[in-house]
């Protein structure tokens, strides 16, 4: 499906959505810049005006003297009618117009200064759009069904096809149901596309691409619940994902408007405003997790192609500052670029030059629930009494891995099979769990009767509450500019922050619900 190198036009780089990307200008060399060689000392000044004054007098003086003597010599003229009173101004070389003439000189001069400095100091992207300048993903074969189609130099349209392309590629990597699958159609908003997009030309841009075959989409609409999946089409030999500028003005300045908007509905909040500024100053090591994702994933193994894409645009979206910020409505939880990065490639990512520590909650998820069932007295006291000792002391997943299978494999199952999933089939796990625990398992079942995301809906919904709490009180005491990120369940921050993270993560468990979680420093 995808095997790029990554390479890009452009060695600067961004923050939101389908690729919202910025490069942020250095104004070093900026042309409306004072420079400092060229400033005058006080007495310099003075001699310099004093220079000026002089000079301007003597002109005035020679102009006068001259005038008298043309007077004295020449005769009077007789006056005009009335109908020539009006004088036209004239220029030193007594052309009509002077006035205009010269100022279309002084822009004209003005603007081959400006060309000249920029020649000389260039700064990217003056007189596109501007401060920001966006980028997407494209392909060789992609770009040679566009110009096929649309000629080589539509470049306003192409943009709309590359933005839909990429769109689906880098929201793909960015989740983690769709990134391990190489056949999973990726939801697209309708109204986001229309936001983006032209709206008289969202439908055949969409019919253009699939005609095309370069991607396929499923009809599982369903209003209010479901958007239609889109993906790239496996029979289409996209070939090698490289960074494009994005040169169509009308679509920067789109980006750029929801950028900004995400920003202040993100920043209205403190806390989720200490974990913007964070996460927009972070950087990772590059090569060095591209060679681990080189080594570790084949891109011309079908089974690792998709993985191999996810990381290297994970990678790209960090290295490059395709900062990546969304907040769930129904949650409240923070998905961003960090969060969604593959867990073996989070220790080579930096804040400022220094690596990021994780205080991660033991068994989180099982530490939720029985707060949770706790909480609305939906569970038996002594079953609640021994539920508690397990999550606390973290032996949760070990009293249920009876077969001995990896704990990450464990958990994924445990949360498929128990918690998250539909509950349509029973197997050891689940039958043991019935077993220990009777009350819970029928709290769970009641809580899913209707709907099997309400139980997931209100297990997020504490957790991010729980986090965030942790992080105003965090910014609170170190202040705003504090180095703190969260990832879902945990927290994570400079070395200098990380006694700090863990005592506020207590402090909230404390006031709350009355125990000391388990805490973890990755």
């Amino acid at each position: 499906m995808l095997s790029h190198s990554f390479r890009t036009n452009n060695n600067k780089g961004p923050r939101n959505g389908p690729l919202f990307t910025c490069n942020r200008l250095s104004r070093t060399h900026h042309p409306d810049m004072i420079d400092p060689t060229k400033i005058l000392r006080p007495e310099e000044r003075n001699a310099r005006s004093q220079g000026l004054s002089a000079k301007s007098n003597n002109g005035k003086n020679d102009r006068t003297t001259e005038a008298a003597k043309d007077g004295a010599t020449k005769q009077k003229k007789p006056k005009s009618k009335a109908k020539n009173t009006t004088k036209t101004p004239r220029n030193r070389n007594g052309n009509k117009n002077g006035n205009k003439n010269r100022n279309r000189n002084r822009n004209r001069t003005g603007k081959q200064q400006n060309r000249t400095q920029r020649t000389k100091h260039p700064i990217p992207y003056v007189g596109t759009i501007g401060i920001y300048q966006n980028k997407l993903y494209s392909s060789s074969p992609l770009e040679k069904v566009l110009t096929e189609h649309h000629g080589p130099n539509n470049h306003n349209c192409k943009d709309h096809y590359r933005w839909l392309v990429s769109s689906i590629v880098y929201v793909g990597a960015m989740n983690k149901r769709y990134r391990q699958d190489n056949e999973s159609y990726v939801p697209l908003n309708y109204e986001m596309l229309r936001t983006m997009l032209p709206k008289r030309q969202l439908t055949p841009i969409i019919m253009d691409l699939i005609r095309w075959g370069v991607i396929e989409r499923n009809e599982s609409y369903r209003n209010g619940h479901r958007s239609m999946g889109y993906r790239l089409n496996v029979l289409f030999p996209i070939g090698k994902f490289r960074v494009r500028l994005i040169t169509n003005r009308r679509m920067n300045q789109k980006i750029n408007s929801h950028r900004s908007i995400m920003e202040k509905r993100i920043c209205v909040n403190p806390a989720y405003a200490a974990v913007y500024r964070t996460v927009e100053a972070l950087s990772i090591k590059e090569r060095r997790a591209r060679r681990k994702v080189n080594r570790d994933f084949d891109p011309s193994v079908l089974e690792d192609r998709h993985r191999y894409d996810s990381r290297m645009i994970g990678i790209d979206s960090i290295a490059l500052h395709h900062i990546f910020h969304a907040i769930d409505p129904k949650t409240g939880r923070y998905y961003h670029s960090y969060a969604c990065l593959a867990r073996e490639l989070r220790p080579m990512v930096q804040y400022e030059g220094l690596g990021l520590r994780e205080i991660d909650i033991t068994n989180s998820q099982p530490l939720l629930l029985h707060l949770l069932l706790k909480e609305k007295r939906m569970v038996r006291p002594t079953e609640a009494e021994r539920m508690e000792k397990l999550v606390l002391n973290g032996l949760f997943y070990e009293e249920f891995n009876t077969n001995g299978l990896d704990r990450q494999v464990f958990k994924k199952e445990f949360y498929r099979d128990v918690l998250f999933g539909k509950g349509l089939y029973s197997n050891d796990t689940t039958k043991l769990f019935r077993k220990k625990f009777p009350s819970y398992a029928a709290a769970i079942r009641n809580i899913k009767c209707d709907d099997h995301r309400r139980l997931a809906i209100a297990m997020q919904t504490m957790e991010a509450e729980i986090i965030f709490a942790a992080v105003e009180r965090f910014i609170g005491r170190y202040g705003p500019n504090a180095p703190i990120v969260t990832i879902h369940d945990s927290l994570s921050t400079t070395p200098d922050y990380c006694e700090g993270a863990q005592e506020v993560l207590y402090e909230v468990f404390m006031e709350r619900f009355g125990i000391r979680p388990c805490l973890k420093v990755k």
